[in-house]
């Protein structure tokens, strides 16, 4: 029960004790986010083959190499005895742990914890500035709009002065044409009935009346021109009426489109902004990608000086076997270093597979800010 409590406050899960040494999954499982705690690793990813590495490695720290085997993890009841000495082993391990250890575990969940909040920032201050792209561009459309609306006033306003204007000289045109005829009809027609007058006085009345006929129908076209004229005089107040409505108009419309104007601009400055701040995280980024080159660099000397070290063993072995029947005492020798050199290759695997992850893991971040660089 004491063992169970303990596992629990480790793992942050609550663990039943009955089922612990019951149940050889339920135990796998409780044995896997136990040694993901203690590691400082993700547990999602569930491997059997990786657990199993992994608590090999941890039994031959703590100086249980020889005491497990893969029948000791059976889906059956386990052996209470064996498996409560190594948990409070584990446990004891786990809370007398190194305070510096705890530090840098603390220090890299607070940078893991920073660098999520800076990604999570990046976001917001994308979707903030494709909601701004957004309304800038119907912003945009708007104005567009608005200025084929006043091309369109503008088109439909020269339309009517060109047509007031023609009608105008056509006015003109008719009343210089109707007076220029009339006086020469006048002027003709005096000197026929001066002609009249002077051969014949008997004619004079009926040529008067002829002409006052004549002069009624003068006095009645020159009306009917002076209505006509009034007339386009009319039309030509209501079209200058019609340009003061269209200027009253066309002045708010142009108003807001300098206010349009005025914020566009202010949404580039604030765009410039946005892309100063993500210069800053792509330098941030080349910066990580050093570090990465660094760390594949250190991660290639181990492995080489691992495979020295193999070598190494190789040839001490074959030389031990040929001379282990004669040399007793240089057996014990080599069996002793033998098995410095594994607790050393331990370390070495057990750093590598720190560095592997380390390196898993910056390159999970590099594709993140890759996609949030190609998205902007």
């Amino acid at each position: 029960m004491e063992i169970a409590r303990s596992i629990s406050s480790i793992i942050k899960r609550t663990v039943d004790p009955n089922m612990l040494f019951d149940k050889g999954e339920y135990m796998d499982e409780v044995l896997w986010q136990l040694l993901c705690t203690i590691y400082d690793i993700p547990s999602s990813n569930f491997t059997k083959v990786y657990f199993l590495k992994l608590f090999m490695m941890t039994a031959t720290n703590l100086g249980y190499a020889g005491n497990f085997t893969l029948s000791n993890f059976s889906r059956d009841k386990r052996d209470r005895r064996k498996w409560i000495h190594f948990l409070s082993c584990l446990v004891s391990w786990f809370e007398c742990a190194d305070t510096e250890i705890l530090e840098m575990v603390d220090e890299a969940r607070e940078r893991k914890s920073n660098y999520a909040k800076l990604l999570s920032l990046v976001e917001s201050r994308e979707h903030e500035l494709h909601t701004l792209r957004d309304a800038e561009s119907k912003r945009r459309n708007i104005v567009k709009d608005l200025e084929k609306e006043v091309y369109d006033i503008k088109h439909r306003f020269n339309e009517k002065n060109k047509k007031m204007s023609s009608a105008e000289n056509l006015l003109l045109s008719l009343v210089s044409s109707t007076e220029q005829k009339k006086e020469q009809q006048l002027a003709y027609k005096y000197e026929n009935t001066r002609s009249h007058q002077l051969e014949n006085c008997e004619m004079l009345p009926e040529s008067i009346s002829r002409v006052k006929c004549q002069l009624d129908s003068i006095e009645s076209d020159m009306h009917r021109l002076f209505e006509a004229f009034n007339h386009i005089v009319d039309r030509n107040i209501t079209f200058q009426s019609y340009e003061c409505l269209l200027e009253s108009e066309l002045k708010p419309a142009m108003d807001q489109g300098y206010v349009v104007m005025d914020k566009l601009e202010s949404c580039e400055k604030q765009e410039k902004s946005t892309q100063g701040k993500i210069d800053v995280l792509t330098t941030d980024l080349k910066n990580m990608d050093i570090s990465l080159n660094e760390a594949k660099q250190h991660l290639v000397e181990y492995r080489s000086q691992l495979v020295r070290k193999k070598v190494l063993l190789n040839t001490k072995k074959k030389t031990r076997e040929a001379d282990i029947a004669n040399k007793t005492k240089e057996n014990d020798s080599f069996i002793s270093e033998r098995q410095h050199l594994r607790t050393r290759l331990s370390e070495i695997a057990q750093e590598n597979s720190s560095i592997v992850e380390q390196i898993n893991l910056e390159e999970q971040r590099l594709q993140t800010v890759v996609k949030i660089d190609k998205t902007c």
